[in-house]
């Protein structure tokens, strides 16, 4: 059964706002690098936001090329789960932010993530935005709806 881009979107929002983690997948020199991190994002799901240390290969590589992948699933790890889970793949380009703009989003990942306070405070962490071009969400383990995202900005 196909679903529509409105279902979609409100099951991507589901999803992600049901899960602190996500696999990210960087690539720098044709080196794929996968990597789990804590995240929010912005209510248009326009934007996906993280922290990571600056002296980490993810950061390398995100420095280097700005392309990002990255998956959340709402799977239990159960064998059912290959009919009942959903995934959602998204790719972008992520950008380091600084300034005023760095410490909003820090605020944003320490009121989800409250034991990672002194993580996001810390000057040593960069914190990323990761401006969305494309959703697919993958249902009943084969079945895959996949749309560009509309805007330049988050809301």
């Amino acid at each position: 059964m196909a679903i529509s881009k409105e279902a979609a979107i409100i099951k991507i929002s589901e999803i992600l706002s049901g899960n602190k983690f996500s696999v990210i997948a960087t690539d720098a020199d044709d080196h794929i690098h996968t990597s789990l991190v804590c995240f929010t994002v912005s209510k248009d799901l326009n934007c996906f936001f993280f922290g990571t240390p600056r002296n980490t290969r993810k950061y390398k590589y995100l420095k280097k090329n700005g392309k990002l992948g990255l998956n959340v699933s709402n799977n239990k790890n159960r064998i059912e789960d290959t009919h009942l889970a959903y995934a959602v793949t998204a790719n972008g380009s992520a950008s380091e932010l600084y300034d005023d703009e760095r410490e909003k989003i820090a605020l944003q990942l320490v009121k989800k993530f409250p034991n990672l306070e002194d993580f996001y405070k810390d000057p040593a962490t960069a914190i990323f935005i990761v401006k969305i071009k494309e959703y697919s969400i993958t249902s009943n383990f084969q079945q895959v709806f996949t749309f560009q995202t509309t805007k330049e900005f988050c809301a």
